[in-house]
């Protein structure tokens, strides 16, 4: 597995984690302009289409909409007249995106920048730092900054539908799925069976098939060590942008699924920050259709399960001399 700690850095640190969201206070130029660059079409398609599922108009004709490319410093894009906006509603609606930081952003995150960036223009909403029980952001409108140190938000599968809703409709209920967690020891030891169990591992790379019907465990144990930048689990394939990676960055707690485009960089619980010495478990569990990720048995998140383009699994830190005391692949029962 050649895992790049630039790229990783260039990816987690900058490209997910910087949604570089800017609320500016341009020159109101021209009223109930609509001029909205092709590339941004699809996606603009997309918002309305979710605004009139959920019985809210979105007048573009009426109030016009500029969104175009431009070359912003330090970020993605931003609503350029939202100070005006919120002074007089029908002040120039203008959102602009910086082309270079477009190119390299995913599918998804494209999405979620648009749908962002039309929360501050259409719906007049501003950053907030509100977050749900369970840790995860509240609102598609969250800040860049946090006292958690996770910026970065799963618009994905089953989590998508509520951060939509409640970009609409702020006094939205708080999803069931905030509550979902798993006992480690739901699933007894001597049911499963072991497909591979290797001890003393420096590097780990080999093909399974995470999709299909049955169930299957990752699990690596492994001690801290301070030579470590990096330390993760990962599978799907040998470029950073279709695979998931669950370990420790920077000695935080990690989630980054670069499929979908979220990830979880924050801390919990008795995981603040490792020590140097401690013995780290590692599990991820396949089960119908979700992932569920453990940390010395304690279960730290939930992900929708995805297709993978290659499903292998690998170890990775960024020191080739620190070692995994042991790496297992169980199937579960069904």
């Amino acid at each position: 597995m050649n895992f790049s700690l630039a790229k990783f850095y260039l990816l987690f640190g900058v490209v997910s984690f910087c949604l570089g969201c800017d609320k500016g206070n341009n020159t109101t130029l021209t009223n109930k302009e609509v001029n909205i660059d092709p590339i941004f079409q699809p996606y603009i398609d997309e918002y309305v289409k979710e605004a009139a599922a959920r019985g809210v108009a979105v007048p573009i004709e009426e109030k016009g909409l500029i969104l175009l490319f431009d070359d912003l410093e330090g970020i993605n894009g931003q609503c350029a007249t939202f100070s005006q906006i919120l002074a007089d509603t029908t002040a120039e609606h203008r959102i602009v995106i910086d082309r270079g930081r477009w190119e390299n952003l995913t599918e998804g995150y494209k999405a979620f920048l648009i749908f962002h960036e039309m929360g501050h223009c259409y719906e007049y909403r501003p950053h907030t730092t509100d977050t749900l029980p369970n840790g995860e952001w509240k609102s598609l409108m969250r800040d860049s900054r946090t006292p958690f140190g996770n910026n970065i938000l799963n618009f994905s599968g089953t989590r998508r539908d509520y951060y939509i809703d409640e970009l609409f409709n702020e006094d939205v209920v708080t999803p069931e799925w905030t509550t979902w967690e798993r006992d480690y020891e739901l699933i007894p030891e001597e049911s499963k069976t072991v497909l591979v169990e290797r001890k003393n591992v420096r590097t780990f790379n080999q093909l399974f098939d995470l999709s299909g019907n049955y169930e299957i465990e990752l699990e690596f144990t492994i001690t801290a060590d301070m030579a470590a930048n990096y330390l993760v689990v990962g599978w799907g394939n040998s470029v950073i942008t279709e695979s998931i990676y669950f370990g420790f960055f920077r000695r935080d707690l990690l989630i980054a699924d670069f499929v979908t485009d979220h990830g979880v960089l924050h801390r919990k619980n008795e995981y603040e920050q490792y020590r140097i010495g401690d013995t780290l478990k590692l599990t991820v569990q396949k089960i119908g259709s979700y992932f569920w990720y453990f940390v010395n048995e304690d279960c730290v998140y939930w992900s929708d399960l995805i297709d993978l383009p290659m499903p292998r699994v690998f170890l990775s830190t960024s020191n080739n001399i620190i070692r995994a005391d042991r790496i297992s692949v169980k199937n579960l029962p069904d």
